[in-house]
């Protein structure tokens, strides 16, 4: 929080400055809420899809078509699969920190991915 507040103080110097341009700019307010969002991602269940015509191969199991499958967001953001010391809020781990260069930072999709990726992502 220290680290945050400072950031922001000193980056703005009025209330009339935080627009939302000038606060996409600020790396740690962007990391906190990042580590946010995977923590507790707004999202938190299974995002259903239907396996297309002819079926597929899921992660190396064929699954026949017509079958409704999805990643449930929670069990991908805390697991030590993905990220280290997954129930841990770090910001640090979307700034570069060494010590969490094996996570997998790619993982994170707390609004979908494809064609249903949120909207307001693309637009912001």
């Amino acid at each position: 929080m220290e680290k945050l507040t400072t950031e922001i103080r000193t980056a703005f110097a009025s209330f009339d400055d935080l627009t939302l341009e000038a606060l996409a700019h600020q790396k740690y307010l962007m990391a906190v809420l990042q580590e946010g969002m995977r923590m507790y991602p707004p999202v938190p269940t299974t995002l259903p899809r239907v396996v297309p015509k002819g079926g597929m191969a899921v992660h190396g199991q064929w699954v026949p078509e017509g079958t409704v499958v999805g990643v449930n967001h929670m069990g991908v953001y805390r697991s030590k699969a993905h990220f280290k010391y997954p129930n841990e809020f770090h910001p640090e781990r979307w700034l570069g920190d060494p010590e969490f260069s094996d996570d997998h930072l790619d993982a994170l999709e707390v609004f979908s991915t494809g064609p249903r990726n949120c909207l307001g992502k693309n637009l912001a």
